[in-house]
Formats: C-alpha cells, sequence, structure tokens
C-alpha cells in the first residue's frame, strides 16, 4: 500500500497501462487506485479513482 498525491498516481498509472504520454485524471480526494503485480510478473491496474469507500459518510 502506498499513499500519494495525484501527479505520482497519475504517472504511475501512465506506467503500467503504457502510454506514451503522462496519463492524466482528477483523483478524487481519498480515492483508491488499486495496481496489482501477478505472479507471471505482469503489472495491471484494477481500478482508478474508486470513491465508494465515502458513500457511508455522505448525507
Amino acid at each position: 500500500m502506498a499513499v500519494s498525491h495525484g501527479g505520482i498516481i497519475n504517472a504511475i498509472l501512465a506506467g503500467v497501462i503504457g502510454t506514451p504520454d503522462l496519463f492524466w485524471f482528477n483523483p478524487g480526494y481519498t480515492s483508491v487506485s488499486r495496481v496489482e503485480k501477478l505472479r507471471s510478473g505482469r503489472v495491471v491496474v484494477h481500478s482508478a479513482n474508486e470513491t465508494g469507500h465515502l458513500l457511508g459518510s455522505r448525507p
């Protein structure tokens, strides 16, 4: 697990999906992006910008 600012999150996700330019989206505050290294060595993005964990705190 790692905690980071949006620019680093974007750089990591861009590297994983192999985009030639910087991948850019606006991560929500306290959002979760999940990346996994598989046993084969391949790295995949499971999700980006998840905010479902925040639903319980909304009115």
